[in-house]
């Protein structure tokens, strides 16, 4: 993985263009995520436990979203004397050209595909991530791409979703302060943090939990929880 450190803010910028996953991004990427998402190292592991309990033989496991395909490794990390085939989509040419040049064991295979998930078939799935995607799928493209989950997924299969969320105003000013200190506290300065919420203002749109869940049982996904908070980021394991 990269180590580069993310310093793609700490100038001022005269103007600001919208946050896009390319080569700039992807070559801070895991900097970039350690330091602004919290939790996000104990956040791979559980999806390492997830799939020693939910992968099937003969399945597809898909990582939708990959970026550097951390999550792709964690769930593969996790998957053992268990015949299937994990997929990596991301449709940014610049994570998925990193992703294909990781050294990796050989079982379970994992293929990692340039490709935009809301177009491309999915199959045979007992496992399914998304993992910090959703909430950079346009709103109106969201209950398509689940019910095509939905339906990829076999019975009694999992669906992980990992979003940041909106609340309410109070919560959501207590959480947003929390939140900036953590980036803070990982030597992100006021300007840096600034110009970052001002790029990806127009690209990532959070939404309730209630929300989430109230779409996912219309879908049909019969359990839906949560499995991991820290501060306004959640993951929610929904079972078919």
């Amino acid at each position: 993985m990269n180590d580069a450190i993310d310093t793609l803010y700490a100038k001022k910028l005269d103007i600001i263009p919208d946050f896009q996953f390319d080569e700039l991004v992807a070559q801070v990427f895991d900097n970039m995520i350690t330091r602004s998402v919290p939790g996000y190292e104990a956040l791979l592991n559980c999806l390492t436990l997830i799939a020693q309990k939910y992968v099937k033989p003969n399945t597809n496991v898909y990582d939708l979203g990959c970026s550097l395909g951390k999550a792709t490794l964690a769930i593969q990390s996790g998957i053992i004397n268990v015949n299937c085939h994990i997929i990596g989509l991301d449709k940014s040419i610049a994570m998925i050209q990193r992703c294909q040049a990781i050294p990796m064991q050989q079982k379970p295979p994992i293929t990692f595909i340039q490709a935009n998930i809301c177009q491309t078939p999915l199959t045979l799935a007992s496992m399914i991530v998304l993992n910090f995607t959703l909430q950079f799928i346009p709103i109106t493209q969201r209950t398509a791409l689940l019910e095509k989950i939905y339906q990829a997924l076999i019975p009694g299969s999992a669906l992980i979703i990992s979003e940041k969320l909106q609340f309410s105003y109070e919560k959501q000013a207590i959480l947003d302060s929390l939140h900036q200190a953590y980036k803070q506290q990982n030597h992100y300065s006021d300007l840096e943090i600034s110009q970052k919420r001002e790029a990806i203002a127009n690209q990532l749109i959070p939404e309730t939990l209630n929300t989430h869940t109230e779409r996912l049982k219309k879908i049909g996904f019969k359990t839906i929880t949560v499995f991991f908070q820290h501060f306004n980021f959640i993951s929610m394991l929904a079972i078919k």
